[in-house]
């Protein structure tokens, strides 16, 4: 329901082939998951290494929500995330304006009868998509923006949710706009992040999806203050001579950009 009306707001089409339904356009990637936490994370981790130029990673869908704080077909900008079965929580950086209202939000495993979160918003699927972009993304590029379908009750109405949903998009889709000048004009913090990340894989021999998620991890770890010279410990003297050995050391570096 969510899936269909944003394919047309964006002109999208379907690219066949893939492991999850994907939808191009010009300046955008839709990847529908599908429900729940795993499924989400799932498709935000492959996303994000199989298209490498995603610079900005937005979950769009469905919450619970009690009114009157967060009315019923209304916006709402995330400004927490926590996971109901972990605990874990994730706490995006929200740097920009927007016109959006915020609350936290609760990501639960199997829908909700009856309101278990009266303080914010409740999900299926937003930890997972929070805790994979997050391996790839500085958090200031993450962002979960959710559409209030119900009031934490499990009910919708099928066709009548989907047209609100529709009806609505006009209100976010100046906010899904690229920046024009975004990628034209690197950043100092760019530009150090791709030379860092050109100096580590000069060390190793990758595939085509390691240097993928190795980019995605390197500027992550920079952006969130991360010392390069971690990274440089644990880089071999010379490139390994086997697959074996290029993999121990591609885990070592993983290890040290997750801390």
């Amino acid at each position: 329901m969510e899936g269909r009306p944003l394919r047309k707001a964006l002109f999208l089409r379907g690219k066949p082939g893939f492991p999850f339904p994907v939808f191009l356009g010009e300046s955008h990637v839709l990847v529908q998951s599908g429900t729940g936490s795993a499924a989400s994370a799932a498709a935000t981790a492959w996303a994000l290494a199989t298209f490498p130029t995603i610079t900005n990673a937005l979950n769009i869908g469905f919450a619970g929500a009690l009114p009157p704080e967060f009315p019923l077909h209304s916006w709402v900008r995330a400004h927490s995330v926590r996971d109901q079965a972990s605990g874990r929580l994730y706490l995006p950086d929200i740097l920009d304006a927007h016109p959006f209202a915020e609350g936290p939000l609760l990501t639960v495993g199997r829908v909700q009868r009856e309101p278990v979160f009266p303080e914010g918003l409740v999900d299926m699927e937003g930890s997972g998509f929070a805790l994979a972009a997050r391996r790839f993304l500085p958090a200031h590029r993450i962002t979960l923006l959710k559409w209030i379908s119900d009031a934490q009750e499990g009910g919708v109405d099928g066709d009548g949710l989907e047209t609100a949903f529709a009806a609505s998009l006009p209100d976010i889709l100046p906010f899904l706009q690229p920046d024009e000048g975004e990628g034209n004009s690197p950043s100092v913090a760019d530009e150090a992040a791709e030379s860092f990340s050109n100096e580590v894989e000069a060390g190793l021999r990758l595939t085509v999806t390691q240097r993928g998620y190795l980019r995605r991890w390197l500027r992550g770890y920079l952006a969130r203050g991360g010392d390069a010279e971690a990274v440089r410990q644990v880089l071999p003297a010379a490139i390994p001579a086997t697959k074996s050995g290029n993999n121990k050391v591609f885990e070592e570096v993983r290890r040290v950009l997750a801390r």
